[in-house]
């Protein structure tokens, strides 16, 4: 969940580009991003009508608040 929150603090991704941010394959990053919007901290954003329709993916303000305290726990944590 780190990571996810990590890589959208700077804005919107679609699913491949967060699962080359974060390390992740897509079914461990599906499975992380359906927890988190089933908890609200990231938003599923589907753009246009017609396919190809594109989804990103983005944090809520649930989802900012939660990363400006983690982040900055875990950086610390790593450099320990």
């Amino acid at each position: 969940m780190i990571a996810v929150l990590n890589a959208l603090i700077l804005g919107p991704l679609g699913h491949n580009e967060l699962a080359r941010e974060t390390n992740m394959d897509s079914k461990q990053l599906s499975r992380t991003l359906v927890r988190a919007r089933d908890t609200g901290i990231v938003d599923r954003i589907v753009s246009g009508e017609i396919p190809p329709v594109r989804v990103h993916y983005e944090l809520t303000p649930r989802g900012e608040d939660l990363a400006r305290a983690i982040i900055p726990l875990a950086l610390w944590s790593k450099n320990s």
